[in-house]
Order: structure tokens, then C-alpha cells, then sequence
């Protein structure tokens, strides 16, 4: 008689793990914050708020200050540090010495901007008044 077939277990193969599909968020629309300048004071903005500064013509500049005379004659040399009110239009309107280290440099300092005519300061192409703080170095040449 002839032998029975027998058949083999059939392979059971394990269910493929199905991982879900990860959530993808959208990234956040990231608004940049809007530019918030000071407000003028005294009709000034400082400097810090302008796009583009005023211009000064530092030939014209070199050439308008004079050492004092007294400084010059006893070897003095020093920063003074002037505060200056610009319009819109480029004038040098005022002046003030914030720092002085005598010899009368704070009054040559001020003297060469006065009636001084600059590149006005601007934001975003419209000239505007304003004011900063500028140092004038005055160093004695060998």
C-alpha cells in the first residue's frame, strides 16, 4: 500500500509591521517683527534709527578745523566729543561740546561745523532730521 502523502505545515509568515505614517507638521509662518524706530525727540531721530547716517566731507572737514594755538604750543592733543543736530536738508543746525579736554579744542571743534552742510541722514530714502555724538581727534603731526 502506498504510503500517505504528507504534506508540510504550510510557512506562516508574520504580518508586516505597518508603522503609521509620522504626522508632518507645516513649520510655522515665522512673521518677521516690524521695524519699530524711535520717535524723533525735538524733531531729531538718533542716529540709530536711520537706514543710511549723514555724510560728512572729511576733506572739507580736515580743513576747517584749526588746532588751537595754545595746545599746539605746549604739545597738547585730544578727543573732544560734539553733539550735533543735523535737519533733513544737511544743515548743521546746532552744536553742542559733550566732552572737552580744554586747551580749546572743545571751541575748534564746534567752530568747524559751524554753518557746515552734510549728506542728510535718511530712513528708507526720505531725509530726515537727526542727531549723534562725533568725535574730533586732534593729533599733532611730527
Amino acid at each position: 500500500r502506498p504510503e500517505p502523502i504528507v504534506r508540510p505545515e504550510p510557512i506562516v509568515r508574520p504580518e508586516p509591521i505597518v508603522r503609521p505614517e509620522p504626522i508632518v507638521r507645516p513649520e510655522p509662518i515665522v512673521r518677521p517683527e516690524p521695524i519699530v524706530r524711535p520717535e524723533p525727540i525735538g524733531g531729531y531721530y538718533p542716529l540709530e534709527s536711520t537706514t543710511v547716517g549723514p555724510i560728512f566731507d572729511s576733506t572739507l572737514l580736515a580743513k576747517r578745523i584749526i588746532y588751537p594755538p595754545l595746545a599746539k604750543r605746549q604739545g597738547k592733543e585730544g578727543v573732544v566729543v560734539l553733539r550735533l543736530f543735523i535737519s533733513a536738508s544737511g544743515d548743521v543746525e546746532d552744536i553742542w561740546i559733550v566732552d572737552d579736554p580744554g586747551y580749546g579744542f572743545g571751541e575748534a571743534a564746534q567752530a568747524a561745523f559751524q554753518g557746515m552742510q552734510v549728506a542728510p541722514a535718511s530712513i528708507e530714502g526720505k531725509p530726515i532730521a537727526v542727531t549723534l555724538l562725533f568725535p574730533v581727534r586732534f593729533t599733532l603731526r611730527n
